[in-house]
């Protein structure tokens, strides 16, 4: 039943394989967790409770893996700040602040996982904003590496450039215009995700599902956007075709993401496409949750192919 399925669903999101078991043996332990995943999301789909499933399932794991970056940035803050990007740790604290709104969690259970979610995404971006400010003070090393600046500069940043003529380049030299360009550079996902949303509402609109506003459908979109930047780094990194390391510092928050958003997808998809579940009514979770899955999928199959080959403390690489 629908009281039991929080405590099942933890077993299987968190399920590992052993490091002492070999061979065929992670196959078959591998193998278990898959089936206990597969019956935690046909359960919720049959007590009616997926849309609940799978915002928890995404909130704990982002949870998870926000609490490991803000041990990582309090143990070795100057490795870990050097590259998280900040625009990505910034629309996670909007998204988990905004996720407070009771229409937005509406189960008990829910706001009390959006409250450490919302505290420790917030500290996480507070203490990445101060140590890069003090890394840029102190001029050391790391500075200087291709990483730092990426991580710093907005996604938007590109799209501005490009458009930018004589008119925003006259703009640029003003005080005033240059910080209107870079509110305008940090607004693109924002806006972009606005979009979305009033696609999304006007789809659902004329399928006659069950809207939960556009405030809704806006936050399941930027919280499917938010960590392209992220993700972003490690591509512009590998441009010259060779294989790229995730940092050490960032594996467990990013591979802790993947597998809870990847997990909240397949559940938010199964309520959608099952007869009595919301139908079109789960359309801005599945496609959030969507695309985090496969921005982060790469990372996930890396992730996955290293677990069944036992090596967990090697880096993770993704190839070129």
């Amino acid at each position: 039943g629908s009281e039991r399925w929080p405590a099942v669903m933890m077993k299987a999101l968190f399920a590992v394989v052993p490091e002492s078991a070999h061979g065929p043996l992670r196959s078959v332990i591998f193998l278990i967790n898959v089936a206990l995943i597969i019956w935690v999301v046909a359960d919720a789909e049959s007590t009616g409770v997926a849309l609940e499933i799978s915002q928890y399932w995404a909130a704990c794991a982002t949870c998870f893996g926000q609490v490991s970056l803000l041990f990582r940035l309090w143990w070795r803050p100057s490795a870990t700040a050097a590259c998280l990007s900040i625009q990505t740790v910034g629309l996670l604290a909007i998204c988990s602040c905004c996720r407070l709104v009771p229409s937005v969690s509406d189960t008990e259970l829910l706001q009390q996982v959006g409250w450490c979610l919302a505290i420790a995404s917030c500290a996480t971006f507070a203490l990445a904003v101060w140590h890069r400010r003090r890394l840029c003070q102190l001029g050391v090393a790391a500075t200087a590496e291709p990483a730092f600046e990426l991580c710093g500069a907005p996604f938007g940043r590109e799209l501005v450039c490009r458009l930018e003529g004589p008119i925003l380049g006259a703009l640029r030299e003003e005080p005033c215009g240059a910080l209107f360009l870079r509110v305008l550079e940090y607004s693109i996902m924002p806006l972009a995700a606005l979009a979305t949303a009033g696609v999304l509402e006007t789809l659902i609109a004329i399928s006659g599902g069950t809207r939960k506003g556009l405030a809704y459908s806006w936050l399941s979109a930027l919280w499917g956007l938010a960590l392209f930047p992220q993700f972003r780094v490690l591509l512009l990194l590998r441009r010259d075709g060779d294989s790229v390391a995730v940092p050490s510092e960032l594996r467990y928050w990013l591979t802790s993401a993947a597998i809870g958003h990847l997990l909240a997808f397949l559940t938010a998809a199964t309520d959608c496409l099952s007869a009595g579940g919301a139908g079109v009514g789960a359309l801005p979770l599945v496609c959030g949750e969507g695309l985090n899955a496969a921005v982060l999928g790469e990372l996930l199959v890396a992730h996955f192919r290293a677990k069944l080959r036992g090596e967990k403390a090697g880096p993770l690489v993704l190839p070129a």
